[in-house]
């Protein structure tokens, strides 16, 4: 069988940190590029990616917490696509409300369409 590319959207929540506007950051929305077989593995080979890049880098001393990660939207990267359309950055678009949460998701979803 042959491996497929997709860009997986996910959102993370269950987290807290201060931010400067005195509202607590409590999730995150992001987006990986995974080759597997099939979706449901790109899923959770997404997960996995988020979780162990989350933990070693903005989570090492474990004060955010854990984040209880959900895929948004699953998009399959065919072969024309892969070139007009670089694969995401690993970048945390980061909220503290749920019209913030929309509004990033919304960006992430237009940049990957």
């Amino acid at each position: 069988m042959s491996t497929l590319r997709f860009d997986i959207i996910l959102t993370g929540d269950n987290i807290f940190f201060e931010n400067v506007e005195h509202r607590p950051i409590n999730g995150f929305v992001t987006c990986r590029r995974v080759e597997a077989e099939d979706e449901e593995t790109a899923q959770r080979t997404a997960r996995h990616r988020v979780l162990i890049h989350w933990n070693q880098t903005l989570n090492a001393d474990r004060k955010l917490g854990v984040p209880r990660l959900t895929v948004e939207q699953v998009l399959p990267v065919g072969r024309l696509r892969r070139w007009f359309r670089p694969a995401p950055t690993l970048d945390y678009f980061f909220y503290d409300s749920p019209e913030l949460h929309q509004q990033h998701l919304a960006a992430l979803l237009q940049r990957r369409r």
